[in-house]
């Protein structure tokens, strides 16, 4: 399987909290059967302002320090802001595996202005988004299927946590998960794992519960279409 989504570098968000908790969820996900991981420390504004140089040199030291084999690559967790694109063409932003692939994440409480330009923009830089964890979002609760199909009609990427499926983030979280699994609403399943115990790299359970609801279909959210985000090319 492969991870694109988790806060696995320490000291640098509300994911790992040193270096030994990094090494150890390397080693979880690499035991739940995942082969490659995506470092995507948060990107947010008077929060976390992260900047690309930190997070890879992070990510050169977490491989040197992990003794499984697993690859890790360098992405970020990035808030909505207007000035993204200027952001990414100044090196500040990393898309995943440098590839043109952006983690995109929105406020859970309200859909950002000129939400639509913001991707329009993004898309003419040669970025397709990849919406984190719309499922969290309790506003897009009662206009699930309308506002997800206009996120992909726009050419976004959805991608739902792991944890959304198996209860981890509560009852309404889950049947939005559901709902989005049997309408076809969600291209990517991932961890967005923060620790060893609360949030961890696991990607299996989910897994279980996709083959129960879409059949081999699963393979496409947790192996296929992860690999051609890293790889940079198009999800059909």
């Amino acid at each position: 399987m492969i991870d694109i989504h988790a806060h696995i570098l320490p000291f640098i968000d509300d994911g790992a909290v040193s270096w030994e908790e990094a090494v150890e969820m390397c080693n979880m996900a690499y035991d739940d059967g995942i082969r490659a991981i995506v470092a995507t420390p948060h990107i947010m504004d008077g929060l976390y302002p992260n900047k690309k140089n930190d997070i890879v040199k992070k990510v050169e030291e977490l491989r040197e320090r992990i003794e499984v084999p697993l690859s890790i690559l360098w992405g970020a967790d990035v808030r909505v802001s207007a000035d993204l694109v200027s952001r990414i063409k100044a090196g500040t932003i990393p898309t995943i595996n440098d590839k043109n692939y952006l983690l995109l994440e929105l406020p859970f409480d309200r859909v950002p202005p000129n939400f639509e330009t913001l991707i329009f923009d993004l898309q003419m830089n040669g970025i397709t988004p990849v919406l984190t964890h719309p499922e969290r979002c309790l506003w897009i609760k009662g206009n699930l299927k309308p506002i997800l199909s206009r996120f992909i009609e726009l050419g976004i990427i959805i991608q739902m946590n792991a944890g959304s499926l198996t209860g981890a983030f509560g009852k309404e979280v889950k049947a939005m998960a559901f709902e989005m699994v049997r309408s076809g609403l969600v291209h990517v399943v991932a961890s967005d794992c923060h620790s060893t115990k609360d949030r961890p790299p696991v990607l299996s359970s989910a897994m279980t519960i996709l083959e129960s609801m879409i059949g081999i279909n699963y393979k496409k959210l947790v192996y296929d279409n992860p690999g051609k985000i890293i790889e940079g090319l198009p999800i059909n």
